[in-house]
């Protein structure tokens, strides 16, 4: 997961000790829309995005990594790492504008497929940014929860040692095929090329056997006599095609064994 600057929460040397991905504040008109366009509207999403230590709760200080749209807006610094809504008024005193904090936006969040802080629903929730968070969730996370992305990235984390596994054996068995294809290339498509013939030769055989059998007035003693016919006017070619090709599927059993060899020997 990365920020809105692009470093890798918990991976990017400069956030590695901010393994969480937080989103101190969402543009609720793009989220609204999420089910016409959810790539313009997660793009949009992620432009703020900020790598945390701890996913943060409803309230407390927050410990982030600030990315430039934080740095700067200057309505996140009113709060450590917290977008605070600000309001302009005149000071009657100097006659000066000045800015007053209003509130902060925070609202609690827990960690899903272990690098997300995303909202703490409250069905109940009556105030703004509560109703704000119920929006995203019900907009944004259930076309997430439906095409099944969350369910890839839970499922990929928790079986991640499996996975490491998987690969380190499929290597190996690779490498072990790579090393025998060099003296078990000749008996695989010789022996595959017999074991066709054979089979359609007796396949053919058993339609012819089972043709015979039947009665003369059964309609199918026909469907049989002559399927087997066509199986082994199949075959017949099959033979000729590999009598006259029989060079080149030497040759072609020769370059894979050499390819074998360079693959083998290659590091």
């Amino acid at each position: 997961m990365w920020d809105a600057d692009g470093r890798g929460c918990g991976n990017d040397t400069a956030a590695i000790d901010y393994p969480y991905l937080y989103f101190p504040m969402i543009n609720l008109t793009e989220i609204q829309g999420v089910s016409k366009d959810p790539k313009a509207t997660t793009k949009e999403l992620l432009k703020f995005g900020t790598c945390v230590k701890e996913c943060p709760g409803s309230n407390g200080t927050v410990e982030c990594l600030k990315p430039n749209y934080m740095i700067n807006n200057p309505n996140y610094g009113y709060a450590p790492c917290t977008y605070t809504i600000l309001v302009t008024y005149t000071d009657p005193s100097d006659g000066k504008e000045k800015k007053k904090n209003v509130f902060d936006v925070r609202y609690p969040t827990e960690v899903v497929g272990g690098k997300v802080c995303f909202p703490v629903i409250d069905p109940q929730a009556t105030d703004e940014i509560g109703q704000m968070m119920n929006t995203f969730y019900n907009e944004t996370l259930s076309q997430l929860n439906e095409s099944g992305v969350t369910d890839y990235i839970n499922d990929t984390l928790a079986t991640w040692q499996v996975l490491l596994i998987g690969l380190g054996s499929a290597f190996l068995i690779g490498f072990i095929f790579l090393f025998l294809l060099r003296w078990i290339v000749a008996p695989v498509v010789w022996g595959s090329i017999f074991a066709t013939v054979g089979l359609m030769g007796y396949g053919g055989y058993m339609l012819f056997d089972i043709g015979t059998k039947l009665p003369e007035q059964d309609e199918y003693k026909m469907y049989y006599t002559y399927g087997s016919y066509v199986v082994w006017g199949i075959l017949a070619l099959l033979i000729i095609f590999l009598c006259c090709n029989c060079r080149n599927i030497k040759i072609g059993i020769a370059v894979m064994k050499t390819t074998a060899d360079f693959l083998k020997d290659t590091p």
